[in-house]
């Protein structure tokens, strides 16, 4: 009687132990910065630029090993202003102006939820809703990408998001006494690579 009570307590601690596992278990992706690019495009009365965030992170949690049977449950983003250059020093020196990287030294992305998330022979499409805080200001922008699962533990992720300087109370940047000037929209676009690791709550 006793040996079948211990082999019942054995079996009950296994699999609690193993439901516990299998509920709170989640995957987050982490952001391999060597082998990802962000790229901030517009236009100006003078000629189009390009600029580059050189130091950010990115990072997004699911709730599922498989990707593919996943929800998103959590994505993290944020760039240092002062590093968004470009191989122009004045127009460096007037983005940071005019982005009040002195006040504000960090762009931030908050997830609120995802919209929708499909995989297909493992190809990914999917859109997220959240808020971008650029100079101070929060905003909610949806972001739309596409991807593709690399072998495991990696997944590659790409797309663009577009808005106006002004939704985020930020002037476009002006030269020579304004007679050349930024346009108003900006483009981002970003081409992430992610390495899977397992966390737990």
């Amino acid at each position: 009687m006793k040996q079948i009570r211990y082999y019942l307590i054995f079996t009950v601690f296994i699999l609690t132990s193993v439901l516990s596992s299998s509920i709170f278990a989640q995957y987050g992706y982490v952001c391999d910065k060597q082998k990802s690019l962000i790229e901030i495009k517009g236009t100006s009365t003078l000629h189009d630029w390009e600029m580059f965030a050189k130091e950010f992170s990115c990072s997004f949690t699911t709730d599922n090993e498989n990707l593919k049977d996943s929800e998103i449950i959590a994505v993290s983003f944020n760039s240092l202003v002062e590093k968004i250059t470009s191989d122009n020093s004045l127009m460096d020196s007037k983005t940071r102006k005019a982005l009040k990287s002195d006040k504000y030294p960090v762009i931030d992305y908050e997830f609120l939820s995802q919209k929708k998330l499909s995989v297909l022979n493992n190809n990914i499409s999917g859109e997220i809703n959240g808020m971008f805080t650029i100079a101070g200001k929060t905003k909610g922008i949806p972001i739309a990408f596409t991807g593709k699962i690399i072998g495991e533990n990696s997944v590659s992720i790409k797309g663009e998001v577009s808005f106006l300087m002004t939704e985020f109370d930020v002037q476009p940047p002006s030269a020579l006494l304004g007679t050349i000037k930024a346009g108003d929209k900006v483009t981002i676009l970003f081409d992430f690579t992610f390495d899977r690791k397992q966390i737990s709550n």
